[in-house]
Formats: structure tokens, C-alpha cells, sequence
């Protein structure tokens, strides 16, 4: 039997390459890119409206290093700061803080390293980004928006369903009106659990709880 020569199999391994690969996916454009962006604004304007809401989650905290803690967190939101108050101690060793939504450091809370911008958008199921230029493309549970190195997975029927954070970080959500009924978020150091056990308005002048 004559053998194909090296540069025949060489071309045919490339052809058989070019009939497996993936077809490239290609950014949603035209009215709906339209229409999908000014969904997405619409919950950011509502997540991040001056709005008081105070919620308690069940929480367990697996860190890679360290052990498991298992207990309840308070929060408080007043459209501009995230005040949490912890049943035990968190990440750092520590019951409670203030997270600005426009802040840069964020510790305590998770047993992961994630801007306070970031934490904000956790906790409230949206991300604060700012999506006007960000590309928006099909993906198997709705759409993937990019904006950078962050990514979301949303549904138009459910909210937001995902977010990729810089530094391996990813967060999934169970959507819930007002606040997520369920967040996990996971990342190299380590991963959190949280389930909402109740979701309250926050009266104009009622305090939170000393640390």
C-alpha cells in the first residue's frame, strides 16, 4: 500500500481541523444589541436607586485555607453603601462593615480578594458596569455581556444569572425581586454561600447593629 507523503497528511490534518472548529459566535447587533442594553440599564438603575432595603442570609464560607464557618448575615442598603453585620466571624476574622459602592477595598466579608465596586454588584444581583459600548453575544442560558475583563450571563425573563470577575472570581445567582434569593461566589481562595432567609424595608432612621 503506497503511503501518503507528509506534506498530503499535513494538509489533510489542517482540512479536517477547519471542519471540527467551532463556528465563531458573533455579537448580537441592530435593535436588539439595542433593546438587551437598555434592559440591562434598567436593573442597574433599579439595583443602585436610592432605595433601603435590609435582608439576612444564611451563610457558609469554605476559604482554602482555614476552616468552614457557618451562620447569618445582615444587610443594609441605602443605594450608596452596603453595611453587613455577621452572626460570627468573617474572612479577617471579623463581624461587620461598610463597603462603599464606589470603594476600592473590600475585607472581611469573603475569604476572597474582590473590589468593594464589585462586592456592591454581587449582593445586589447587577453589576454597576458601564455596559454602552459593552458587546452582547447568544449564550446557552440567554446572553453574555462583556465589559473588559468582567463578564455577566443574563436571561431577559429571569435578571442576571452570572458574573465573571477579574482574578478567577465568578459568582452565580438565583434571581429574586428586590435581591438575589441565593449567591455563590468562588474563586481561587476559596468559596461562599449565601441564602436569603428574609428581605425588609429599612426605615429612614433605624440604625444597624454594633460590630
Amino acid at each position: 500500500m503506497r503511503r501518503a507523503s507528509p506534506g498530503v497528511l499535513a494538509l489533510f490534518l489542517v482540512l479536517s481541523g477547519c471542519q471540527t472548529a467551532s463556528p465563531r459566535v458573533e455579537p448580537v447587533s441592530g435593535e436588539e444589541l439595542v433593546r438587551l442594553r437598555s434592559l440591562v440599564a434598567s436593573w442597574q438603575e433599579k439595583a443602585f436607586s436610592p432605595r433601603r432595603l435590609k435582608a439576612l442570609y444564611s451563610v457558609e464560607t469554605n476559604p482554602k485555607v482555614g476552616p468552614i464557618m457557618r451562620g447569618y448575615v445582615s444587610f443594609f442598603w441605602d443605594g450608596e453603601t452596603l453595611v453587613w453585620r455577621a452572626s460570627a466571624p468573617m474572612a479577617g476574622n471579623v463581624r461587620g462593615g461598610t463597603i462603599e459602592r464606589d470603594g476600592f477595598e473590600s475585607t472581611g466579608l469573603l475569604p476572597l480578594d474582590i473590589p468593594a465596586a464589585d462586592v456592591v454588584g454581587v449582593f445586589l444581583g447587577v453589576p454597576g458596569w458601564d455596559i454602552v459600548n459593552s458587546p452582547v453575544f447568544a449564550a446557552k442560558d440567554g446572553y453574555r455581556m462583556v465589559s473588559g475583563t468582567r463578564e455577566m450571563v443574563f436571561s431577559p425573563g429571569r435578571g442576571v444569572l452570572s458574573q465573571s470577575l477579574p482574578n478567577r472570581i465568578s459568582a452565580t445567582f438565583e434571581p429574586g425581586d428586590g435581591l438575589p434569593r441565593a449567591i455563590t461566589v468562588a474563586g481561587p481562595d476559596g468559596k461562599a454561600v449565601f441564602r436569603m432567609q428574609s428581605l425588609l424595608p429599612w426605615p429612614a432612621g433605624e440604625g444597624v447593629p454594633p460590630e
